[in-house]
């Protein structure tokens, strides 16, 4: 037979058991979805010499021979590609730090080794105030090409996107307006508010909220000593899935801090007994 302290413990246990579930089931639970890149916590590393594509250990014209078989069927997009399928020739061979392997890398290892750019990848050069070739720089919104931004740009990016024409490498950089890595109505769309002085700086990524815009420039870093860490992406699940996991959550909860539970509730209760003095006697 259940005693009056026992009934009132258990009380006070289903309340802050109750209070517990109704937390998570108000805010949503996030599921595991499984990454397309990699594994949550795995880490991959490729050492290299900016340049040398086939790993030889020096730069040579075997290099650009060996760049051009890699984006023989086109270009190759470094940073959609799952990291253990890069290889450190790969990254050697993106002398531009763009992640993207194209004519553009084919042209500067040329000017490297022709003694026409004086280091690479060149956004170390740059750094260093070195001289680089202007059609090598990325002029985001210039997607003509004559070195200004105007309503020109943004007629032939429209043909672009309507499949119309077909942009060379360096325009396609140029028309890449928010850096998505896509040629699509978003670059449209933010060119247009950008020569209508609504987005103030290319590149440009932006979040919408009704009649404001938060424009955001990101510079983009380099190391010869290149590491990706992939972790899972996380996404809410719908409210069945949310309930289950929260239940879930809640019995993994209960075997971690059930005794916690249990001390917080006798002392609950002393304390209310004390109070009364001796009421529940």
């Amino acid at each position: 037979m259940l005693t009056k302290k026992t009934t009132v413990i258990s009380l006070l246990a289903i309340i802050c058991l109750g209070v517990v579930a109704l937390c998570i089931c108000l805010f949503p639970t996030q599921n595991k979805q499984n990454n397309v890149y990699a594994d949550e916590g795995d880490v991959y590393t490729w050492s290299y010499i900016p340049g040398d594509v086939n790993q030889d250990g020096k730069v040579t014209s075997q290099d650009v021979d060996a760049l051009k078989e890699l984006i023989s069927n086109g270009s190759l997009d470094l940073f959609s590609m799952h990291p253990s399928n890069k290889t450190s020739g790969m990254l050697a061979g993106d002398v531009n730090t763009d992640d993207r392997l194209n004519s553009i890398d084919v042209a500067i290892l040329s000017d490297y080794l022709a003694g026409k750019i004086k280091l690479i990848p060149i956004t170390e050069a740059e750094w260093l105030g070195l001289i680089i070739p202007s059609e090598y720089k990325t002029k985001f919104g210039d997607v003509n090409r004559d070195g200004r931004i105007d309503k020109n740009d943004l007629t032939k990016l429209k043909a672009a996107v309507n499949n119309e024409i077909t942009l060379d490498d360096y325009a396609h950089n140029n028309a890449d307006v928010n850096k998505d890595r896509a040629i699509d109505n978003k670059d449209v769309e933010i060119l247009d508010y950008f020569l209508q002085g609504k987005v103030t700086q290319l590149p440009c990524r932006y979040v919408k909220f009704e009649s404001w815009w938060f424009v955001h420039h990101e510079e983009i870093g380099y190391d010869t000593f290149h590491t990706e860490k992939w972790t899972v992406n996380f996404s809410l699940g719908n409210p069945i899935n949310s309930v289950a996991d929260g239940l879930g959550q809640i019995g993994n909860a209960l075997g971690d801090v059930g005794n916690g539970i249990k001390k917080g509730c006798e002392d609950i209760y002393n304390g209310i007994r004390d109070f009364f003095g001796g009421f529940f006697k």
